[in-house]
């Protein structure tokens, strides 16, 4: 398998070589650690089957698992807490991610791990929605559904009428058809947050109607 590795990953994979090499009692092994070393290059070179085996157990010990109470921890925010991430604080993730990346080096695609970006991806798409028409459907004078526009003619589809986390979201291709099917009403993104504000005024919004608002408090700084 050929890997390219940059100066900075070569010398932290020969400080991994070194600390289990000096931890491992098996001389047999010991000597894999040392032809491995003497493999390690900065640029592209092709790892054989053997080689590859110590540095996935390498990527695995130094790179992956000191990173999952990270990962576990971004997966963990509120969609609210990760909607305010995307604005202002992705280095938190692209930090992660150059990890991540690094570690994927070793891998075949089957085994690559996700990049934490890709859980900021819709919420990117929510930043900057001021001047598009949203949409939404009420009953009781309270929304229960709401169609948030991303750009490039599509938009996020979200039922309100819940506390639960959104873990997937719904994008579709805008359809004026689709629209009128879909929403009940059109309206400016100012507007929707006007109506909002007004729904909590008289009862206790859920928590993905705190997450519109606080999309909709954004859009209309």
């Amino acid at each position: 398998m050929h890997i390219e590795l940059t100066q900075e990953e070569t010398h932290f994979i020969r400080k991994a070589i070194k600390n289990r090499f000096d931890n491992e009692k098996h001389i047999k092994i010991k000597v894999r650690y040392v032809d491995l070393n003497n493999t390690l290059k900065i640029g592209k070179v092709n790892y054989k089957e053997k080689e590859l085996s110590l540095l996935r157990g390498i990527a695995n010990e130094y790179i992956y698992y000191p990173l999952q109470e990270k990962i576990s921890s971004l997966n963990e925010l509120s969609n609210i807490e990760l909607f305010k991430l995307s604005k202002n604080q992705i280095s938190a993730f692209e930090e992660v991610d150059k990890q991540i990346s690094f570690y994927n080096k070793f891998f075949s695609k089957k085994d690559k791990k996700e990049l934490t970006i890709s859980i900021l991806e819709p919420y990117l798409r929510l930043k900057n929605i001021f001047g598009y028409k949203c949409y939404y459907s009420i009953s009781d004078d309270k929304i229960y559904k709401v169609g948030i526009p991303t750009g490039g003619k599509k938009y996020i589809s979200i039922e309100l009428d819940s506390n639960e986390k959104i873990t997937t979201f719904d994008i579709y291709d805008y359809n004026f058809e689709n629209q009128q099917n879909s929403f009940m009403k059109t309206v400016t993104t100012r507007e929707l947050l006007e109506i909002v504000v007004k729904q909590e005024s008289n009862n206790q919004l859920t928590e993905r109607q705190l997450f519109i608002k606080e999309i909709l408090k954004t859009a209309c700084v």
